[in-house]
């Protein structure tokens, strides 16, 4: 550290909060010396020190990441061993290997819950290093010495891609040149690589176009701010254009009629109105209840019933006192299905989704929506909700393939329901859903234990799927360590395998295909305790735990 630069006072203050000189010592034992040393008074450093000594630590963890490049080509080559020996075992046993992969499909999921990482996110990681430590060593022997960052390294091997292996030197050649890599930013240097790549390689060109048709695609996650969803997508250049263009060309009539938008909201308006013309999408809300919330709702439902005969009374047996304010037409409006348990509270089901306007029994959409998000209380009823419903309604929206669930806030505006996938809607946008006449409504009552769905009505699923509906409510993903792949696209696996287990709730989790595979064939085992909480253990013996998803705090 500070070799070539001239004396500063500053750099005698940072050697004596190291402990040590620091002169002519490696970038890694400068970082470990410097780990011992006050964050407090790391702040106090001179400007021009402190820009050295940012520099040292980048160079440092461009090693470090080099070296854990190494070691993960080291894990992938022993899984691939181990899975090839599988593959023996079950070719001489007269079985053909037809679930096994490669080890490529699955190292990311070794490794995975190590980093935290999801899955998809580690299989990017793992392809990379594998190329570098493979086929880049001019490239690798740069990153151990520091001199590049892994961002660079990722420009270098993106830019490599589609080169064949007996090229790749050449590649490498043409690409440090005499002078090495210099300065060039990630962005210039991925340019230069796939331009030289085209140059030692006449094929490239053709596998990356190749490529980008199978890697088409669309994504959302959820946007950094409640309310929004981030798009990705990977599509087809020429249709991109037009598609774009008509965002743009309905984007300029909306500026036009409101002056006050900004050009990317008109975009994004026009984007999501072109999306959705001519389709039909059919929402299902789920509200998640606790105990506390269904005595409070049956207490209503009395206060509702007791003036309802009231009323019947005063007005005597009319057709219009008993139709409007008779306990019998309401009383017909809902039913109360039992929960199955010792002990367990009834819970009032949905109305039929499509009632008359003017009239809303207390669990109707309306009554929901009304009761749950704090709009103004319909004054007929005579009855107030106890303030234990200011709580959270929990909210599911499925598309016809899609199942996402998450929590809202009461207030109209103030709150927010995890939608899973697409970020958080604000609980005004959750209400709007709720009044929706095509919107249907179920409750699921949550296990008071571990927030887990314990039940679901059965108004809007057929009734052969309540087992399957039930697990996947109270999976919510993947039941894999950092998998986020939503339960509804999930296959149900049995933790102690049929016959010798049950096909219940208390032996069934929800796993994506690819770790529904792993689980059987990478040599893992899972338990999966009454609770809902399931433990992986590794061949080497890590463990992993995942619990079922908790929507206590987005209950109603």
């Amino acid at each position: 550290m500070f070799e070539g630069l001239p004396w500063e006072a500053g750099q005698d203050q940072l050697e004596v909060l190291a402990g040590r000189s620091l002169r002519d010592v490696s970038p890694l034992l400068a970082a470990d010396a410097l780990l011992g040393v006050d964050p407090l008074a790391l702040l106090d450093l001179d400007q021009s020190v402190a820009e050295e000594v940012v520099a040292q630590l980048q160079v440092a963890l461009n090693q470090v990441a080099a070296l854990q490049a190494i070691v993960i080509e080291t894990v992938a080559r022993r899984v691939e061993h181990d899975v090839e020996l599988a593959k023996d075992g079950d070719r001489l046993a007269g079985h053909f290997p037809a679930g096994w992969g490669t080890g490529d499909d699955y190292t990311p999921s070794v490794l995975a819950p190590l980093l935290h990482l999801p899955p998809r996110t580690m299989a990017g990681r793992l392809g990379e290093a594998r190329v570098l430590v493979n086929e880049l060593p001019r490239t690798l022997r740069a990153a151990l010495d520091g001199d590049l960052e892994p961002w660079r390294v990722g420009a270098v091997v993106a830019g490599s891609f589609g080169v064949a292996s007996e090229r790749m030197p050449d590649f490498e050649v043409a690409l440090f040149g005499e002078g090495g890599l210099g300065d060039a930013t990630a962005g210039v240097l991925r340019k230069r690589a796939e331009r030289v790549a085209a140059k030692v390689d006449a094929g490239v060109l053709e596998q990356r176009v190749a490529e980008g048709k199978r890697s088409r695609c669309v994504r959302v996650a959820p946007g950094v701010l409640p309310g929004t969803t981030e798009w990705t997508a990977i599509a087809a250049a020429d249709r991109s254009q037009l598609a774009w263009s008509a965002v743009c060309d309905l984007a300029d009539e909306y500026l036009r009629g409101k002056p006050g938008l900004t050009p990317g909201q008109a975009r994004a308006d026009a984007f999501l109105d072109l999306l959705l013309r001519n389709v039909d999408v059919q929402t299902v809300v789920t509200i998640g209840v606790t105990d506390a919330t269904i005595v409070a709702l049956l207490e209503a439902n009395e206060q509702v019933q007791g003036s309802g005969q009231r009323g019947s009374g005063q007005q005597g047996s009319g057709q219009r006192g008993s139709g409007q304010q008779g306990s019998g037409q309401q009383g017909q409006a809902f039913r109360q299905p039992q929960f199955v348990g010792v002990g367990a509270a009834s819970i009032p089901s949905p109305a039929l989704p499509y009632l008359p306007p003017d009239v809303h029994p207390p669990f109707t959409r309306t009554a929901l929506t009304t009761r749950l998000f704090s709009e103004p209380a319909d004054q007929a009823a005579g009855t107030r909700v106890d303030d234990s419903l200011a709580g959270s309604a929990q909210a599911g929206l499925a598309a016809p393939a899609t199942v996402v669930s998450g929590g809202a806030q009461p207030a109209a505006g103030s709150g927010v329901v995890d939608a899973g996938a697409c970020g958080w809607l604000l609980g005004d946008q959750v209400a709007a859903i709720l009044r929706h006449p095509d919107t249907l409504v179920r409750l699921a009552k949550l296990d008071p234990r571990t927030g887990a769905t314990a039940y679901l009505s059965s108004e809007s699923y057929r009734p052969g799927a309540a087992l399957a509906r039930l697990v996947r409510e109270r999976d919510g993903t993947c039941r894999f360590p950092g998998c986020r792949v939503a339960a509804a696209r999930c296959d149900l696996d049995h933790a102690v395998p049929f016959p010798q287990g049950p096909t219940d709730a208390r032996n069934l989790h929800a796993l994506c295909r690819r770790h529904h595979g792993f689980k059987h064939h990478a040599g893992w085992s899972v338990d999966l305790a009454w609770d809902g909480t399931l433990t992986w253990t590794s061949p080497t013996g890590r463990q992993y735990v995942t619990l079922p998803h908790d929507r206590r705090e987005s209950a109603a």
